[in-house]
């Protein structure tokens, strides 16, 4: 069982990297078994928990444009930035139609069997993922060198952004890092396609909340009080951190250094691979 300061530990690391394209899933993973690891159930329910708390901070930091789009859906004349350079109503089905092609994907994992980074512990799988993230990610020069015309947002284009986010259900794969990639690679502005990222990203954590609410519940009253303070606080520090981490990637794509965190993934990777042959599981 984790110690308290084990908690907050992994708060701290899921704030770092739950909107930096890391991938911090797997940075959970890695920690978890650095830490020692517990059953696969016990740490699906407190990541999630951990992910509830850098969604609040998604909505804390977005509220300016939920706002907009709240009041856009009410009244359709009413201007207002929704962060996407489009109305309400198509910022709204924009995301409608990402969550259904994330939905397809995982339809189409669950028929195939195909295990997700929720079932994986295996270094090796996760390693490989950080790898591809690390390519991915790289990809973005490729794409910011052709210098087109920023497209605007599409129910064609939020769809493939959806699709990249189904595809990070993939041990390793970061979701941040894949829905930023699919829209920029479909020629979304780098700043809208990050905005659209942090959006999809809305549902998608709380219907993996709903999932994972009974067993998450079980792990707080079935323990100790310390535990649940434990549990409370990683919140907390993966909350606050979480939102100074969103300020750090935007300032990162004014900048146009996105793609360096390529060169991270891919040391991460080999090194949890290394690790994996060396006798890590």
């Amino acid at each position: 069982m984790l110690g308290f300061f084990g908690l907050i530990l992994l708060g701290l690391v899921q704030g770092l990297t739950e909107f930096l394209p890391v991938s911090s899933s797997a940075h959970l993973a890695i920690l978890h078994q650095i830490l020692g690891a517990r059953s696969v159930e016990a740490e699906v329910s407190f990541d999630v928990l951990l992910h509830l708390a850098t969604l609040v901070a998604v909505l804390i930091y977005f509220r300016a444009y939920l706002a907009a789009t709240a009041t856009g859906l009410m009244h359709p004349g009413a201007s207002g930035d929704t962060g996407t350079g489009q109305p309400a109503l198509r910022t709204v089905l924009a995301v409608v139609a990402a969550t259904v092609a994330t939905g397809v994907v995982y339809a189409a994992f669950s028929l195939a069997r195909l295990k997700t980074k929720e079932d994986v512990t295996d270094l090796r799988l996760i390693g490989l993922g950080l790898l591809v993230t690390g390519a991915l990610l790289y990809s973005i020069q490729v794409a910011l060198k052709r210098k087109r015309p920023a497209a605007q947002l599409t129910l064609l284009i939020a769809f493939g952004v959806g699709l990249g986010q189904g595809m990070a259900l993939l041990p390793g794969i970061s979701r941040s890092g894949a829905t930023i990639v699919a829209g920029i690679l479909l020629g979304l502005d780098q700043a809208v396609a990050a905005r659209f990222s942090f959006l999809v990203a809305i549902p998608a954590i709380l219907l993996a909340m709903a999932k994972h609410a009974k067993p998450l519940m079980h792990e707080v009253t079935t323990h100790s009080a310390a535990l649940g303070l434990g549990y409370f606080a990683a919140a907390i520090v993966a909350g606050v951190v979480g939102y100074l981490s969103i300020g750090i990637i935007f300032r990162l794509i004014r900048a146009l250094k996105l793609h360096t965190f390529a060169y991270y993934c891919w040391a991460l990777g080999t090194c949890t691979l290394a690790w994996a042959l060396l006798g890590g599981r």
